[in-house]
């Protein structure tokens, strides 16, 4: 029981400790660690190392001294040997002259090899006998060389024609060379047995090292103490400071580094690494801003070239669709009217779809969202596409399945764009059968469901993957059958998502497509809105009397066909029109008529002309005290330029091209009603 009772005791005690140790600081830990692995680690391994340090190096001493006393014996041995090797070649080639000389090349060489080992050896050594033992060999090498050039000298001249015969006129010599052989051994044994006893000393060295160790290792034990107490703060001191900067980092304070007072270690390198990874996010984060100023600058930028493109495009469109009006008197040209002007409305289309997709791309796209009652917007299609179905004659169905009326909220200028298209292309690509228009509600209550299905030429998988892609046409067959641009889905599928619905598109070739068209029904009720017309709202505001003379509209346009067209439309009307190429001319011409109480009735302002483009004329009208109205026409059609044209003092803005009936009516209005101007 009481030995039990202690375990417990220990066992408790133990879990305090550790649980104590654990909630200590990182400083005490590593101090902690320290003292238990390096106490332990470096007695052990300093003992060890210390001892086998010694040990090495005496072995090493050892086997130096060993190499040094063998050696230069053993190879001279060895060349002894190799130049008996070679008088024996020679000797048994003495009949061919050839290979006898290359053998008595190579004895020579070995000999003067020999000669010199031997004398360096005598060099080396310090004992007497050594010495006299070398000279000895030296002595021997050379009565063995002299009698061998003696012999080699009776071959060459034929005194010698046989190995037998050279033997034995060497064999007074043999006895020489043996003797350098058996004396190089012998030295060989000699100082093997130093080199044993040298061995035998070295044992007893080590056991002299050994009783140090013992110093030696309580030298170590305090040095380890001491690193205790200034390796802990060395570490943990830096990774604090490392702590908190990663910290203002991490709370968006790029500029925050480390100081320099950090060790040159892996810690110090640790510190020039985040100083380096701080360095290198501010500069990237420089570098994003840079490169977001420069997106934005080339956004708006391609937004300035869509805007020319689009003044370059409908300025022609109003000169070509005014005229086609114009010329509608002459019968004889009313088929030469009616493909001018569906070539205009047609371009014009495109221009506006690529201007919708424009806006999309630039983030400048907005909805005006009102609620729709689908069913008339139907039929107001029918009553345009009816005539075209029946010209090829297609059956044009529609069916509301639905128990309500379809009302959606939408934007009723973009999902007139969207259901036109959709239904031109279901008569444009089908041949024959039908064409028919479904409306239904959705199995959840949540969406308005819309089905424009065909029987026409249907589309491949792969060309439904395409439908949604910008520029892209189902294949080349149909571009050239039918045309377009293949912005047309494109443009729908992105109007449809922006007004939170969806579409899809199934199909199958040569049996015909259904597109489907899901749209949220509204949620709060907004104001219906069926239709819109641009025909302008003036302001409540005073105005000037009427007067019975000829009305006077100041044109400034700086295109001659529309300074032509603009001013036969007003001219039909009895309207007085004066001309100006430019906005600087335009505004000398207001102004002067202002002096001189002639005022112009109207003036219609091109926003973009030479000199002077009409913001600037018209704001600098309004400087200078002229109150007379003043409406924007301009090919500028995006969305803002309406209230750009507005904020430089624009009274209303007209867009081009210009549809001639309204916009005579248009001008009658103002003509009717003029705005007073209050400045």
């Amino acid at each position: 029981m009481r030995t039990q009772w202690i375990l417990e005791g220990l066992d408790d005690l133990a879990l305090k400790v550790f649980h104590k140790l654990s909630n200590t600081s990182v400083t005490w830990q590593v101090r902690l660690a320290m003292l238990l692995v390096l106490t332990i680690c470096l007695t052990l391994g300093g003992v060890c190392y210390v001892s086998l340090t010694h040990i090495q190096e005496s072995i090493d001493r050892q086997i130096v001294q060993h190499e040094q006393l063998t050696r230069p014996t053993a190879h001279i041995s060895v060349q002894t040997l190799q130049c008996r090797r070679y008088e024996k070649d020679m000797f048994l080639n003495v009949a061919h002259h050839d290979r006898f000389e290359a053998y008595f090349v190579r004895w020579s060489v070995a000999v003067d090899a020999l000669t010199n080992s031997i004398d360096t050896y005598r060099q080396s050594v310090h004992d007497s006998q050594q010495v006299l033992i070398a000279e000895k060999w030296l002595a021997n090498v050379t009565a063995y060389q002299y009698e061998m050039l003696n012999i080699v000298t009776d071959i060459r001249e034929g005194r010698i024609t046989t190995p037998d015969q050279a033997n034995m006129a060497l064999t007074p010599s043999k006895n020489t060379i043996r003797s350098i052989i058996i004396n190089s051994f012998s030295v060989f044994d000699h100082e093997f047995a130093m080199a044993r006893i040298s061995q035998q000393n070295l044992l007893e060295q080590t056991a002299g090292i050994e009783k140090l160790i013992s110093a030696v290792m309580a030298v170590i034990i305090i040095l380890c103490l001491f690193a205790l107490i200034i390796i802990p703060h060395r570490i943990v001191g830096p990774i604090r400071s490392l702590k908190r900067a990663a910290r203002q980092l991490r709370d968006g304070n790029l500029a925050c580094r480390l100081s320099e007072d950090f060790p040159d270690n892996e810690l110090g390198q640790l510190a020039i690494t985040f100083n380096q990874m701080a360095q290198q996010l501010e500069t990237n984060e420089k570098k994003l801003i840079d490169a977001k100023a420069t997106a934005d600058e080339l956004n708006q930028a391609k937004t300035r070239f869509l805007m020319n493109m689009s003044h370059e495009l409908r300025t022609p469109l109003t000169a070509i669709l005014g005229f086609a009006e114009l010329l509608e008197e002459d019968a004889f040209q009313e088929e030469s009217i009616d493909a001018i002007t569906r070539s205009g409305q047609h371009l014009l289309k495109i221009v506006d779809d690529l201007l919708q997709l424009t806006e999309i791309e630039c983030n400048q796209f907005k909805l005006d969202m009102s609620l729709i009652n689908v069913t008339d917007l139907f039929d107001e299609l029918l009553e345009q596409f009816r005539p075209i179905a029946e010209g090829k004659q297609l059956e044009l169905i529609v069916s509301n399945e639905a128990d309500c009326p379809c009302q959606v909220t939408a934007d009723w200028q973009r999902l007139h764009s969207v259901f036109h298209h959709l239904i031109d292309n279901a008569i444009k690509f089908t041949e024959q059968g039908r064409v028919q228009l479904r409306s239904d509600k959705s199995k959840d209550g949540k969406y308005f469901v819309f089905e424009i299905k065909d029987t026409g030429i249907g589309m491949s998988s792969q060309q439904i993957r395409q439908a949604g892609t910008l520029f892209k046409m189902g294949d080349e067959s149909i571009t050239r059958q039918h045309g377009g641009t293949g912005t047309g889905l494109a443009l729908c599928k992105r109007l449809i998502e922006y007004m939170g619905g969806k579409l899809s598109i199934t199909s199958q070739p040569s049996i015909g497509t259904t597109v489907m068209v899901q749209l949220p029904c509204p949620s709060e009720p907004l104001p219906n809105k069926a239709s819109q017309s641009i025909t302008p709202q003036p302001s409540h505001v005073p105005h000037f009397p009427v007067n019975r003379h000829r009305k006077r509209v100041l044109v400034a346009e700086d295109t001659p066909e529309i300074q032509k067209l603009i001013r036969t439309l007003l001219e039909q009307i009895n309207i007085q029109v004066d001309v100006a190429d430019n906005g600087q001319a335009a505004m000398d011409h207001a102004m002067r008529s202002h002096l001189n109480d002639q005022p112009y009735d109207l003036v219609i302002m091109d926003m973009q002309m030479p000199v002077l483009d009409g913001y600037t004329a018209t704001r600098q009208l309004r400087l200078q005290g002229y109150q007379y109205p003043i409406v924007a026409l301009t090919a500028h059609a995006l969305q803002g330029d309406r209230q750009k044209c507005l904020d430089a003092g624009c009274d209303d803005y007209m867009c081009k091209p210009i549809d001639p009936a309204l916009f005579t009516r248009y001008v009658r209005h103002w003509l009717e009603h003029p705005l007073i101007r209050v400045i």
